[in-house]
């Protein structure tokens, strides 16, 4: 930072005064804060008691900063390409009556298997 920007900076945060009145902070207002307490170089606790805040606002506006603020080294969110394919038709079973007999059939049975359990049952050629 050069050395203007951080006299500004040091300025802005020697002449903060929290918003009269006031159960809520816009963002804004939030924001000035953190700069002023940034720029003071004072503890959390430190700055709350000068300016006559509760330590636990100040904390919630630091918290709420470190959760926005983006992890170093980390890629930025964004979206991941999605192919969507359709989902494989789902076989239904199959009931064969032969005789007297009913042979239930699952999904993915053998074709062979079930030409040998027909046969035998029904005695005829399938």
């Amino acid at each position: 930072m050069a050395e203007t920007e951080r006299s500004r900076v040091e300025e802005r945060a020697a002449t903060w005064t929290p918003p009269p009145g006031r159960r809520r902070w816009s963002q804004a207002e939030g924001r000035a804060m953190l700069a002023a307490l940034h720029a003071s170089g004072e503890g959390m606790v430190a700055f709350a008691q000068r300016h006559g805040l509760h330590e636990e606002r100040v904390r919630r506006w630091v918290r709420r900063a470190d959760r926005r603020r983006p992890t170093p080294g980390a890629a930025p969110p964004g979206f991941a390409p999605v192919r969507l394919v359709a989902p494989p038709p789902v076989a239904a079973g199959l009931e064969v009556a032969v005789g007297g007999a009913v042979v239930r059939v699952r999904p993915g049975f053998d074709a062979v298997l079930l030409r040998q359990v027909v046969a035998a049952l029904g005695g005829a050629p399938c």
